[in-house]
């Protein structure tokens, strides 16, 4: 298509154009000549060629008179009226306007005849006869505000308020009729009509007869305000209107207001075409000029007055519609309001703006940074690529299947071209359609050439792989795996198998890759496997056994899958196992306190170098029960090691361990159970036993304890009141030397001065009275001190008593745990005594114990109720068992048999 333009068409020819491929003029390549390389190494075509060779999205050309233009009609100040009759020179005919009432009257009474002069004549002999009667009859007041109606010939007339007189016998009063009349415009008296127009309202008439006034006849003539005095013989059809709507209808006339924000429109009669009209005065349209007229509101979103359809695009939109004339697409650019009508446009309509719409025929694709995008052509059907940066407007005409993808990964298709940009740890290659070679992309050494565009005719069959996924791919011609760490590749060529290291292979188709072989330990689980022990007691073992391969080439030789090889060890290693254990009885795997104790028979066990005794045993059973277990393991080990030498696996045992070894049998664990609680009944006994003991020693400590402390709190009481008895003593004694001292000093100075006597005596007095108080304050001080050493006491002994009391309850709780717990190995081991001697029964007391049962149950049987029926429903009972008795068998015996048994063991009455 660039070669289809006339400016470059020479520079095609001469191969200037960088960026094309040599070929003819129709775009078809010279098979001559070697594809190129692929478009990714081409240089970029020069702006000018681009712009020409790619449909970019040009400024809209719309012509003007498809755009509306809303204008506003100023009045016309000169003219008679405000009325807009578009220069048609409608007839205003005001030559019957009054200007007060006397007109009015004047007109209202103007007839062309007179009345008859005789009818005076008599009307003034009536009153004369009558003597003024006939004259008082005549003789109307008309009140103010109103006019007097009379007739007068057949013509009606009227009169101004007042007092009038009709002197004629042919004229005669009527009703009074009002001025004005605000609720009737319009009033006729007789052959005149008196019209009122008053403002905001219009009136007309048609005219008959032509004459006098504007218009002719038949015209149809509008009337101004005011007041009107029209003649029927020159008008007919009168009308009054108030303007109070946008359309209002007077006669064969329309009068359309259009206000601001409307638009109206009408057919023009006289040729057909639609007329739009525009706010402003009030518009008079006449039926024989217009039809079909219509009012519209201006609306954003459109709208439609007759075949006119108004279309507002708005900024973000886009609006088309087709011409009918040529049936090309006229696009509507945003920012304007078109009026288009129905006769040359269909299909109009207006949407949004975005990155991808259509619109009629176009398709609108803006192509952003980071997408890349195209189209078909329909001639030629060559795939254009559309450069990001611009926004591209697709006739249908021209293109099809426009197409767009985000560049977000790695491999993007957009029509027959494959945009790849090259990945870390992928690999990526496509086949050469020229040749068929499988070309692989590479990054250059300098960095540029990550990017390729591969079209389909160049290319096909790509292919993006992950180089380093275990599984195995197909990378064109060739396969590639990745072979992870602990692990060996198994390759197969021409029936030759070969063992490859850890990391990246690619290979021929001639090669075949298998399943690649783990070099690390794998672990063999089993849980509750179940098996019989040489007593034909059910155990239950949980084992592992961890192995790995040795030798990678026997295992791949070996004729099967890794998971059949894995499922074959399981079973060999499983039976090996098995196999040693059941050599073993029960007590040799799994060794018990019951068995010893057992073993013991009717030795006492309770002592304490029994038990001493006993725990020792049982440490060396267990200690054989784990060798045991050992070499069960190691025979293992040698057996698994023999069956895979000799079976080629080409694996070694690492290890067998026997997590834990249980018993399977409910019923033997049961029967432990039993001899252990007898075992700890027993013991129970001998615990409550020694705890009764210990509890009767603690009694008589405790009551020795406080018998002890009531005598030591006796004894210091009593020491404390001999020694508070004796200080009081003391005191009174050496108050009593003190006063004699006294006295006998005081008496021998009296002598010496009889003066100094008194004062001497009232000295001693007062000495003495401090003495006494100073000595009973230091007794009291003293027998409190006695008081509270002897609480002191008291307190600690009622502490050792307390305990005393506690250290005996702790004994008590601990021999009767004691007695509990040895009352339960009691119970436990004479449980499994009996268990174990039951097991050890011989098969004919079994048999005999048997039969006993079934003695017994032949007893019940036989005094069962149904045998004996008392009503109908028990002899039906019975007549089935004595049908069903000769084929009904309890074990050996048959029912007669059971029943001879039965008769046999019931007592003898």
């Amino acid at each position: 298509l660039i070669l289809q333009y006339s400016p470059l068409s020479a520079m095609a020819e001469e191969g200037e154009l960088p960026g094309m491929l040599r070929g003819g003029a129709d775009g078809e390549d010279d098979p001559s000549i070697e594809a190129m390389a692929p478009p990714q190494g081409l240089p970029p075509l020069p702006a000018a060629v681009a712009r020409l060779s790619l449909p970019i999205e040009e400024t809209v050309a719309v012509k003007s008179d498809l755009v509306a233009s809303f204008d506003h009609v100023e009045v016309d100040m000169e003219a008679d009226d405000f009325f807009n009759d578009l220069g048609r020179h409608f007839p205003r005919d005001n030559s019957n306007l009054v200007k007060d009432n006397d007109e009015l009257l004047e007109r209202v009474n103007d007839y062309p005849y007179g009345s008859d002069k005789w009818a005076r004549c008599r009307a003034l002999t009536y009153a004369t006869v009558t003597f003024g009667v006939y004259y008082m009859q005549k003789i109307r007041t008309i009140p103010a505000g109103n006019f007097g109606h009379y007739i007068s010939t057949e013509r009606h007339m009227l009169k101004p308020p007042g007092r009038h007189v009709l002197m004629s016998d042919e004229e005669e009063w009527l009703d009074d009729i009002p001025i004005d009349d605000p609720t009737l415009m319009k009033r006729e008296i007789g052959i005149k009509t008196l019209l009122v127009v008053p403002e905001n309202h219009v009136a007309g008439a048609f005219r008959v007869g032509g004459g006098d006034g504007a218009g002719g006849d038949g015209d149809f003539v509008l009337i101004g305000q005011g007041r009107h005095v029209l003649s029927n013989s020159s008008y007919r059809e009168i009308v009054v209107e108030k303007l109070e709507s946008d359309m209002v209808r007077l006669g064969p006339v329309t009068v359309l207001y259009i206000k601001e924000g409307n638009l109206g429109g009408a057919y023009e009669r006289t040729s057909g075409t639609y007329r739009i009209f525009h706010p402003g005065p009030p518009y008079l349209l006449h039926e024989k000029d217009y039809e079909n007229i219509e009012l519209q509101e201006r609306k954003l979103e459109g709208f439609k007055i007759g075949p006119i359809t108004f279309t507002t695009v708005k900024d973000g939109e886009m609006g088309g519609a087709y011409e009918k004339a040529s049936g090309k697409y006229q696009l509507l650019p945003p920012g304007n309001t078109y009026q288009l009508h129905e006769k040359d446009f269909d299909g109009i309509e207006v949407k949004p703006r975005s990155d991808y719409f259509k619109l009629g025929p176009y398709t609108f694709l803006t192509v952003a940074e980071g997408s890349v995008a195209g189209a078909y052509r329909k001639r030629g059907g060559e795939f254009l690529l559309l450069p990001p940066g611009q926004t591209y407007q697709l006739n249908e005409n021209e293109f099809t299947d426009a197409v767009r993808v985000k560049r977000d990964r790695h491999v993007v298709r957009c029509g027959p071209i494959t945009f790849l940009t090259l990945q870390e740890g992928m690999l990526m290659g496509a086949y050469r359609t020229r040749d068929g070679k499988f070309e692989e992309f590479y990054e250059s050494a300098d960095g540029e050439g990550a990017h390729f565009e591969l079209h389909e005719r160049e290319y096909h069959g790509l292919t993006v792989v992950n180089k380093y996924s275990k599984e195995v791919q197909d990378f064109g011609p060739n396969r590639i795996v990745t072979i992870p760490e602990g692990s060996c590749g198994v390759f197969e060529r021409e029936g030759r198998i070969e063992i490859k290291d850890p990391g990246f292979y690619r290979v021929s188709a001639e090669y075949s890759i298998r399943e690649n072989i783990p070099l690390v330990t794998n672990s063999e689980r089993w849980e509750d496997q179940e098996f019989l022990t040489k007593d034909s007691l059910s155990m239950r073992i949980h084992l592992v056994i961890l192995w790995s391969v040795q030798d990678a080439y026997l295992t791949a030789k070996w004729p099967g899958t890794l998971d059949e090889l894995r499922d074959e060890f399981r079973s060999k290693a499983l039976s090996g196992l098995i196999m040693q254990l059941r050599r073993h009885n029960r007590a040799d795997l799994l060794p018990t306190r019951q068995d010893l104790m057992m073993q013991a028979g009717s030795e006492d066990v309770t002592s304490e170098d029994a038990q001493e005794d006993l725990k020792a045993k049982l440490k060396a059973a267990q200690d054989a029960s784990r060798q045991v277990l050992d070499d069960a393991q190691n025979s293992c080990i040698q057996l698994l090691k023999a069956a895979s030498t000799s079976a080629g696996w080409g694996i070694v045992v690492n290890g067998v361990n026997i997590d834990s070894i249980e018993l399977a049998d409910e019923r033997i664990i049961a029967d432990m159970q039993a001899i252990a609680q007898a075992q700890l009944s027993m013991k129970r006994k001998e615990a409550e036993a020694r705890a009764a003991l210990a509890a009767a020693n603690v009694d008589r400590e405790a009551k020795m304890h406080s018998e002890k402390a009531k005598a030591e709190i006796q004894q210091a009481m009593t020491a404390s009141q001999s020694q508070v008895k004796v200080a009081e003593a003391r005191a009174e004694s050496e108050i009593s030397l003190m006063e004699a001292t006294n006295s006998a000093k005081a008496q021998a100075e009296a002598k010496k001065i009889e003066l100094d006597m008194q004062l001497q005596l009232e000295e001693s007095q007062a000495a003495l009275e401090e003495s006494k108080a100073t000595r009973s304050a230091r007794a009291e001080a003293e027998k409190q001190k006695i008081e509270l050493e002897t609480q002191r006491l008291a307190a600690e002994a009622q502490v050792s008593i307390e305990e005393t009391r506690l250290r005996g309850q702790r004994l008590a709780a601990e021999t009767e745990a004691s007695s509990i717990k040895a009352l339960a190995d009691a119970e436990y081991e004479k449980g499994r005594k009996e268990q174990e001697v039951a097991a050890m029964m011989p098969q004919q007391e079994l048999e005999l114990k048997r039969l006993a049962l079934a003695v017994e149950g032949m007893k019940h049987f036989a005094a069962a109720a149904w045998r004996h029926p008392d009503d109908a429903q028990r002899a039906h009972l019975h007549l089935f068992w004595e049908e069903m008795k000769p084929f009904m068998r309890m074990g050996p015996m048959t029912a007669a048999e059971m029943k001879t048994v039965a008769e046999s063991a019931a007592p003898k009455r």
